[in-house]
């Protein structure tokens, strides 16, 4: 078996620290491992370990700590939306850790196997009904750590972006061309503009989940199920 690799940020107790907790966590279920932990997803702001049990697998998520609120913000949602967000069998959101029951297969999974782009259909207006039921919540969000992404502040946060010069990689190869970056920069004024008009629409803020792609939705038996919500913030819909 492949040892566990460890994020960049975990101390070399990690490992060690991690199977102690998921043994807890599994025994306050009433569960218990019944086989080695499998690393199956390592990336520098997250990694994910399988874990056997004899009710079924169960899979531990630990995030980087700019990201932890992501276990926080999971854990509210599942309780807020329970029909929409796999509800963790445990969290400690101090360290960035949550545990998941399995989720079933991936969107992803499903549309290869059935080319059925349809699964899409069923599962967006169960998103819009969240963000609707969310735009109340706008405060509770931002206090959990969900970025703060609303209309008076995007046309700072452009700002901000393009004066990330190293992080544009201008006139970089794959970077952007200093002539595109000039462009940009003029249209500031337009986007402002643009930022007051949809304010003026009357549609309300709420939570967007900033990375909704057919990898971050399980489909099983009780429907569809968004995960991966790190990339939250509370924006225009």
């Amino acid at each position: 078996m492949t040892p566990i690799t460890p994020p960049f940020w975990a101390g070399e107790t990690w490992a060690g620290d991690v199977q102690e907790w998921i043994g807890a966590a599994l025994a306050r279920n009433g569960r218990s491992l019944t086989g080695p932990l499998e690393q199956i997803h390592l990336q520098p702001w997250s990694t994910v370990l399988r874990a056997p049990t004899a009710g079924g697998l169960v899979f531990f998520k630990s995030v980087a700590p700019n990201i932890h609120h992501e276990v926080a913000l999971t854990a509210a949602l599942a309780r807020w939306q329970p029909d929409v967000v796999l509800q963790p069998l445990a969290t400690d959101p101090a360290r960035g850790w949550m545990l998941l029951p399995d989720g079933g297969a991936r969107l992803r999974e499903r549309i290869r196997a059935d080319r059925d782009l349809g699964h899409w259909h069923a599962l967006l207006p169960h998103y819009a009904a969240l963000q609707i039921d969310l735009a109340a919540r706008q405060d509770e969000l931002l206090a959990l750590g969900a970025a703060d992404w609303r209309l008076t502040h995007f046309p700072r946060l452009y700002a901000e972006l393009l004066n990330e010069h190293e992080q544009l990689w201008l006139d970089q190869p794959d970077g952007l061309p200093s002539e595109d970056h000039a462009r940009l920069l003029a249209l500031a004024p337009q986007v402002s503009a643009w930022c007051a008009e949809l304010a003026a629409s009357g549609i309300p803020e709420s939570l967007n989940h900033g990375d909704l792609h057919d990898g971050n939705i399980f489909f099983h038996t009780g429907g569809a199920r968004i995960f991966d919500w790190g990339d939250g913030r509370v924006s225009h819909p």
